[in-house]
């Protein structure tokens, strides 16, 4: 394609308000951009060839696209300085100019992220990821107060832009940021949440789902993580498998233990599948081998600290088989330590007493532990309620 035919069809798209079909020919990935952008030089103009500001909007993407494949950071340069034009017409601009603002969003932060990982290894850099966190700000704060009439508002775009940031915060490890957002979005100013497509509700569903995790909140947890893995469509398998990395643990804490064909189904057996019989039997040991077993691999995806509640979820299977099998409300903590003594996991009477008193703590028992007679004393009424109806402090 020449230069002149990328501009008429620009002059096209800009003419007819084609927003979807513009941010298409102004992405970085576009084969016609990246060939036309072999023309450009440091005194190349589009002035009078396209309506101002987007001659030069359009000059700073095809001088990014020069650059794409050679000189990346040069390429973060152009792109940046593209979208603060966008943002210095933002505010006049109708609902048409959405799909180029998340176009130019998405990517700007994806090259912002190849930037900084192409640094030194012994420099962490996280600067123009940074710098991209403060454009996207301005951006969402352009649209989410936008004041045109409904079908003009460019507040659709306010969701997805949430999303960028939200990628952004965790991966600069600044997740607090994100609560900001979440508060907002969930605010009664904001628009309606059935009204953002389907796409950007799954995506903002998953990140607060796992920033609800991070909180210990599972109910939370599990009613946005659901949500993002009902409504992801079943093609996209491994964003599903990436849901359910952090949805499990919720579910499992929560008393709701995953099938072994939905495991397997997503390739998490080696993970989850021991872990998952050990805590339906109350195998304490088994639990604690399988944590350990995957340790790195847990910790990397933030979820360790929460499966280590399954310990004690565990114990409270193991001490409830326990009573049933005794059927009294009164149960010797010689015995409790011997039933753990035979299951592999040892522990002395005052480590028992501790765990004893967590769970009762937690809502997991309901009861109380005469020390002196060494005996759990457990509620003749529900005495292990069921972990969903458990709310653990």
């Amino acid at each position: 394609m020449s230069l002149d035919d990328f501009i008429q069809n620009c002059s096209v798209f800009l003419r007819e308000r084609r927003g979807k079909e513009l941010s298409n020919c102004l992405s970085m990935y576009n084969a016609s951009l990246r060939q036309v952008s072999s023309h450009w030089r440091q005194n190349l103009s589009l002035k009078g060839k396209l309506p101002s500001p987007y001659d030069d909007l359009i000059l700073q993407v095809i001088a990014a696209a020069a650059h794409f494949e050679t000189q990346i950071e040069t390429c973060f340069t152009f792109l940046a300085e593209t979208f603060r034009i966008l943002c210095s017409f933002l505010r006049e601009e109708k609902s048409w100019i959405i799909s180029v603002l998340l176009k130019l969003s998405k990517e700007l932060r994806q090259i912002a992220e190849k930037v900084d990982a192409n640094q030194q290894k012994d420099v962490t850099s996280s600067k123009r990821l940074e710098e991209t966190e403060s454009l996207l700000k301005r951006a969402y704060s352009l649209v989410v107060n936008d004041r045109l009439a409904a079908e003009d508002s460019k507040k659709m775009a306010s969701l997805e832009l949430v999303n960028q940031l939200f990628r952004i915060y965790f991966k600069l490890n600044t997740v607090h940021l994100c609560r900001s957002l979440i508060r907002q979005v969930e605010g009664p100013s904001f628009p309606s949440f059935e009204l953002f497509p389907i796409t950007h509700q799954v995506t903002f569903c998953f990140f607060a789902g796992r920033l609800r995790l991070f909180d210990d909140d599972f109910k939370a947890t599990e009613q946005h993580l659901g949500f993002a893995f009902r409504n992801c469509p079943q093609r996209y398998w491994k964003s599903r498998r990436q849901i359910l990395m952090y949805l499990i643990p919720a579910r499992i804490v929560l008393g709701k233990l995953p099938s072994t064909e939905l495991i397997h189904k997503y390739h998490l057996s080696q993970y989850y599948g021991r872990l998952v019989r050990c805590v339906r039997i109350g195998d304490v040991a088994g639990v604690d081998a399988s944590l350990e077993q995957w340790e790195e691999f847990f910790i990397r995806r933030g979820v360790y600290f929460v499966l280590e509640h399954l310990k004690l979820i565990a114990l409270r299977v193991l001490f409830k088989r326990i009573y049933q099998l005794l059927g009294s409300t009164r149960l010797k903590l010689p015995d409790l330590q011997c039933a753990l003594k035979v299951a592999g996991y040892e522990m002395d009477i005052d480590e028992l007493e501790c765990c004893l008193a967590n769970l009762i703590y937690q809502g997991y028992i309901k009861g109380y532990i005469a020390h002196q007679r060494q005996i759990l004393v457990v509620s003749k009424v529900d005495p292990f309620p069921h972990l969903k109806n458990v709310v653990a402090k």
